[in-house]
């Protein structure tokens, strides 16, 4: 039987692309040829349209549109991506190829135009109809493609206002997202500093710690020595009580061991404890050059705490001595000023005196002249 030259659909709702020159049906998502025999179709192997009773193949059927192009003999196949989203899945390789809808609103587009040629060209130079059966088909034909190109419009609009829809809820979910994600980030950053807050109050009441087992271990040092030197200065005043008896052998005997014994142990002590280091005091610096650089030894540091202590002193005698001249100058020159004004007060009170009576006294004492 002669294949048949019309391209399957399904209740009116898939359809086909009619190619003349390929002799084939176009669907967004599968092919088929309407010839007896399939053929190659962009690298592929297009099935027929209909088998030898005139039934559609399967893998032509619109109803199988989704399982993807089929091929003589092939079945049902798994959905893809490219045939789930095959309306706005571009041809090829290279990013410059146009999406699949595009595609056959383009070729019904040329189509359309080849009819209307023909159209053009089975009309006489009066504008009658040459073959009017011919014009009803193609304008039959004219029509079925209009439609399939209208179609494909209201398709592709939908599409486009399903993306535009779901593009603007993925906008406002990534702005929600955007908004926690800071939230997060404030929270995390919040967090942090508290974290490094315990770090450092840790730290620091660690380093007290340290601090005062090192103060108190130097202190019992400090103490130790002179302890050792009041228990030799007993040993001492036992050797003088002897002389005092008037064992003077064995008194200076034990004065002189006492005195050995108490400056041995106390240089000693003293010696160790230059050389212990300055942040424990347990630990021991046989050499100035550590990892970290120079650490002043125990010697050092405490020569330093005197030496301060000695400038702070000193300055605050200078201080004291320079507050006590200027307050001495002051009152020095406070009494030479009341010192001179009684001076000037007495001799004006001894004049004036003199003037009211300086004639009663100069008869009274005139008979002794």
């Amino acid at each position: 039987m002669s294949s048949p030259k019309t391209c399957p659909t399904k209740d009116g709702k898939d359809f086909y692309t009619y190619n003349k020159e390929k002799n084939m049906c176009i669907h967004p998502s599968i092919q088929c040829s309407l010839g007896s025999a399939p053929i190659q179709y962009e690298g592929k192997t297009v099935a027929t349209c209909y088998d030898k009773n005139g039934k559609t193949n399967p893998s032509a059927d619109p109803a199988n549109a989704g399982g993807g192009s089929g091929t003589s003999g092939s079945g049902k196949s798994k959905p893809t991506l490219a045939s789930q989203c095959a309306v706005l899945m571009p041809f090829g390789d290279d990013s410059g190829s146009k999406p699949k809808i595009i595609m056959d609103i383009e070729s019904l587009q040329k189509q359309e135009m080849n009819l209307l040629n023909q159209m053009k060209n089975d009309l006489g130079k009066s504008g009658s109809i040459k073959d009017q059966t011919k014009m009803n088909n193609l304008i039959a034909e004219l029509k079925g493609i209009q439609n399939a190109r209208v179609t494909l419009l209201r398709q592709l609009s939908y599409v486009s206002s399903t993306t535009q829809c779901t593009l603007s809820s993925d906008r406002t979910a990534l702005q929600d997202q955007i908004s926690m994600l800071m939230v997060a980030e404030d929270q995390l950053k919040t967090l942090e500093k508290q974290t490094q807050e315990l770090i450092n109050s840790r730290t620091n009441r660690h380093r007290m710690v340290e601090i005062t087992n090192y103060e108190y271990n130097r202190f019992s040092s400090h103490a130790g020595i002179f302890k050792t030197i009041a228990f030799c200065s007993l040993f001492i005043l036992g050797g003088v009580y002897l002389n005092g008896l008037g064992w003077t052998m064995l008194g200076n005997a034990i004065i002189v061991l006492a005195i050995a014994v108490a400056i041995f142990l106390t240089i000693k002590r003293i010696w160790w404890n230059y050389y212990r280091n300055p942040m424990n005091w347990n630990q021991f610096e046989w050499s100035e050059r550590t990892p970290g650089g120079h650490q002043p030894t125990v010697w050092e540091v405490d020569k330093a705490f005197f030496e301060k202590g000695y400038k702070q002193a000193k300055s605050e005698y200078e201080d004291l001595k320079k507050d006590a001249e200027k307050g001495y100058h002051k009152a020095k020159k406070d009494i030479s000023g009341v010192t001179k004004d009684i001076g000037k007060d007495l001799s004006k009170a001894t004049s004036g005196l003199g003037k009211k009576k300086g004639s009663s006294v100069s008869e009274s004492f005139a008979p002794f002249n």
